[in-house]
């Protein structure tokens, strides 16, 4: 699919700073842990700063196509979920991600979530 171009699916974003370095490692945790379990949560692609996944799981750059730094997604990371799997309850598999970005960035999660 051509950069800039969005299929009919669901998807959110995660808005953090790259320009800042705490959110930026955060940013580059999540994109790497959501990479990761793309397929438990039916993922299509992310795009976080200037790099798209594809569905295979490979990175590239990402070609914006406005230069600005939401438009090359400085200033958030994208997940495009597919239309059928996003719909899921994914909720033990979030828990997971999120726990183990804690645990990468050295502040895990408390016993309650």
């Amino acid at each position: 699919m051509e950069d800039g171009k969005l299929i009919k699916a669901k998807a959110t974003g995660v808005y953090l700073d790259a320009a800042r370095p705490y959110e930026k490692k955060l940013g580059d945790a999540l994109f790497r842990w959501f990479l990761l379990y793309r397929m438990s949560l039916g993922i299509d692609f992310i795009v976080w700063n200037n790099e798209k996944s594809t569905p295979t799981g490979t990175i590239r750059k990402y070609h914006a196509t406005k230069n600005t730094r939401s438009g090359r997604h400085e200033d958030h990371l994208h997940i495009e979920f597919r239309s059928q799997t996003g719909d899921r309850d994914h909720s033990d598999v979030l828990k997971i991600v999120i726990g183990e970005v804690g645990v990468a960035l050295g502040e895990p999660l408390p016993p309650n979530l």
